[in-house]
C-alpha cells in the first residue's frame, strides 16, 4: 500500500524544493540531513543549537548558567508590600 502525502517534482537541476508547510511548522535556517535509501529519501531535521546546548550539558551546568544570567539582569527595585496580596492581584 503506498502511504498518502504529497508529490514534488525536480526543477531542470534536479534540484528538490519542498513547499512551505508541507513538512509542517518549520524555522526559517532549520537544517535537514539527507538519507537516500534506494528509491526512498528520508529527510531528518537536525537539532538547533539549543537542542545541541541541552543534549551535551549537565544539570550542574545548566544550573549555573540561569545563575550567571540571572546575576547579570538589571537591578530592579522590590514589589510594594500590597502587591503580593491576594486580592490585590486581581485588581
Amino acid at each position: 500500500m503506498k502511504a498518502m502525502g504529497r508529490t514534488i517534482q525536480a526543477d531542470e537541476n534536479g534540484a528538490l524544493f519542498v513547499p512551505a508547510g508541507l513538512v509542517g511548522r518549520v524555522a526559517p535556517g532549520a537544517r535537514f540531513s539527507v538519507e537516500p535509501h534506494g528509491d526512498v529519501v528520508i529527510l531528518r531535521r537536525e537539532p538547533g543549537e539549543a537542542e545541541r546546548w541541552w543534549e551535551t550539558t549537565t544539570p550542574a551546568q545548566r544550573v549555573a548558567w540561569l545563575e550567571e544570567w540571572i546575576r547579570g539582569l538589571p537591578a530592579s527595585p522590590p514589589l510594594p508590600q500590597g502587591a503580593t496580596r491576594r486580592d490585590s492581584m486581581y485588581e
